[in-house]
């Protein structure tokens, strides 16, 4: 069963060592995450594995598990499929790994969703 929590403007919760605070602006929610344990990606960038239908898809699905998980079996997985790649689609994946080893995950996921296409 999902756990659900009810915030009031301002409040926080903590996931691990990370502290999550909802701040009520107009129509929306804001979650401030304030720590750098906890990986975070929105539903929207996720790619499951069923839909994970392309090579680079998969890619992108084992480099997304690689940060949410912290999985070096993903990492190995994703660098295997990446032997097959165009020069061109190399260099965007390589891109990609050196922004995660420059903590800039962010920026290696949508680089890697473009490249999939998702």
């Amino acid at each position: 069963m999902p756990l659900k929590i009810n915030l009031k403007d301002g409040e926080s919760v903590y996931f691990g060592a990370s502290k999550v605070t909802a701040v009520h602006n107009g129509g929306y929610t804001i979650l401030i995450i304030d720590g750098e344990s906890m990986p975070v990606l929105k539903e929207s960038e996720m790619v499951s594995l069923d839909d994970a239908d392309t090579p680079k898809k998969r890619l992108y699905y084992h480099m997304q598990q690689h940060y949410l998980e912290r999985s070096g079996e993903h990492l190995r997985i994703a660098e295997d499929l990446a032997r097959g790649l165009s020069r061109n689609d190399l260099e965007i994946f390589n891109a990609a790994r050196a922004a995660f080893t420059e903590a800039r995950q962010f920026k290696a996921l949508r680089l890697l969703r473009d490249l999939a296409g998702v």
